[in-house]
């Protein structure tokens, strides 16, 4: 991560098989350039931009997205799982003479909408598009079997105009039947069937299966009337086209923001944010903190919970009587006063020496929805040459996972601690609480080198500016 102002992205690049680091502008214009029909103007080039924007945010560990998943220690790739992506010598081929006009319009529009992007309850949403809805967008349950309380179904009439309205596409029944792996019954007349509805149907046999009448656009006829009419042998017909045309309305999944209704409102007056927040139930469109050298963490959240607490704390002791409560608060304070200078906003599940349940300490958690949730500890057992610092982590919960090994490690190498490994636990508030949560061992108070230097304040500055500097590694790189 580099601190000028702006914002890096790690994409693993297929064409260089390599992981590289990305001004997010410069990958903005390589995904803005397939998502936009640059005839539809610069206000919704801009719009287009802020959801791109959006969805690029969205999947950074630092804006608390999950990175990419086919591919490790990058935050997106340009193979199609993550983006789908236009190389700049891609656009020069396209575009020829108009190249340099067309990436001009990008970086106006990428440029006038600096920092802006869409969120629901603080957090990047999935800014879905589609190119034509046809009429109304969808329900994401109806799409990706998931209810989005922002991507709810809207009616949408602002699209009528587009050429995808409605578009009429004709298939050959063998290669409908190859296509759907099925197979018509050959020679069998098609009776009450929506598609024929209109034109022929009602078609009425006698014994002998000749048909006896019918209805063909609406009006009634005899079977004998109709084979004389059009040069049938017999009236023992079927009806078997050879062909079916599909009527086909829109154009996309109908999930989300619908781009040519959009470019409609935009070119009537509305604002961009108004589109936005017409297509996305619920949205705000806001304009992020971007990290600097001074505040590499601005606008993260973080819980920080000191074990135990109050009289009846069954914490552990040192020989020299000093308890795990006191120490885990004292450690928790100091993390608090570093990290604050580093921009993250931290609640204490307790500030002073006071019993609260785990339950209360869930409860707090969950209503606040941090980034992360970390949980100190120390640890004592009759083995009195047992020293060093371990994490838990719950489960699948890779992202603990992931921290707890930069911490240990950075602990190893920096304060030569014992690296005892990073664990899964069933223990309650990792369980229950709804974000990635730590918790951390920090020492051994039964081990007395451990204690001892456990009493002194530089050594549990020097411990916590650990894990500090952790956490700016887990969320920037």
């Amino acid at each position: 991560m580099y601190f000028d102002n702006d914002i890096y992205l790690r994409v693993f690049d297929i064409y260089r098989n390599e992981v590289v680091t990305k001004k997010l502008n410069i990958v903005m214009e390589s995904v803005l350039a397939l998502q936009v029909d640059l005839n539809f103007g610069l206000d919704f080039i801009k719009l287009q931009s802020i959801i791109v924007r959006t969805n690029l945010l969205r999947k950074m560990q630092l804006y608390g997205g999950k990175r990419c998943h086919k591919y490790s220690n990058c935050d997106i790739c340009n193979s199609g799982h993550c983006i789908d992506y236009m190389t700049h010598d891609s656009m020069k081929k396209l575009w020829k003479k108009d190249y340099e006009k067309n990436i001009a319009i990008l970086k106006e529009a990428i440029k006038a909408t600096d920092g802006y992007i869409v969120t629901y309850e603080g957090k990047p949403i999935d800014a879905r598009f589609n190119y034509t809805c046809g009429g109304g967008t969808e329900n994401s349950e109806n799409v990706i079997n998931n209810k989005v309380s922002y991507l709810r179904r809207v009616l949408c009439d602002y699209c009528k105009d587009s050429p995808h309205w409605m578009k009429i596409k004709e298939l050959e029944i063998t290669e409908i039947e190859k296509k759907l792996g099925v197979l018509f019954v050959k020679g069998k007349t098609i009776k009450d069937s929506s598609i024929m509805e209109g034109y022929i149907d009602e078609i009425n046999r006698d014994e002998t299966g000749r048909v006896a009448n019918l209805k063909i656009g609406g009006k009634y006829f005899d079977g004998l009337e109709v084979a004389r009419q059009l040069g049938l042998e017999s009236t023992r017909f079927t009806v078997a086209p050879s062909t079916i045309k599909f009527l086909v309305r829109g154009k996309g999944d109908g999930l989300g923001l619908c781009q040519w209704g959009a470019k409609e409102m935009l070119s009537r007056g509305f604002s961009i944010e108004e589109v936005l927040r017409y297509y996305y139930t619920g949205v705000d469109l806001i304009k992020i903190n971007k990290p600097s050298k001074e505040k590499p963490l601005q606008s993260k959240i973080i819980v920080l919970d000191a074990g135990h607490g109050g009289e009846d704390s069954e914490d552990a002791y040192g020989f020299n009587g000093i308890r795990e409560k006191d120490i885990a608060l004292n450690m928790v304070k100091s993390l608090k006063s570093i990290l604050e200078d580093l921009g993250v906003k931290i609640y204490l599940t307790r500030d002073k020496d006071e019993f609260v349940s785990l339950k209360q300490r869930v409860n707090f958690s969950n209503q606040i929805r941090p980034h992360f949730f970390i949980s100190i500890h120390l640890n004592s057992i009759k083995n009195k040459s047992v020293k060093g610092s371990e994490a838990y982590h719950y489960r699948d919960d890779e992202e603990s996972k992931k921290l707890g090994k930069i911490v240990l490690k950075k602990l190893n190498e920096e304060l030569n601690v014992t690296n005892r490994g990073v664990k899964s636990a069933d223990f309650y508030m990792l369980r229950e609480i709804g974000v990635s949560a730590l918790h951390l061992e920090a020492g051994y108070l039964s081990n007395e080198e451990e204690t001892i230097k456990f009493t002194k304040q530089d050594y549990i500055n020097k411990y916590v500016k650990v894990i500090a500097e952790s956490l700016v590694e887990y969320f920037l790189y």
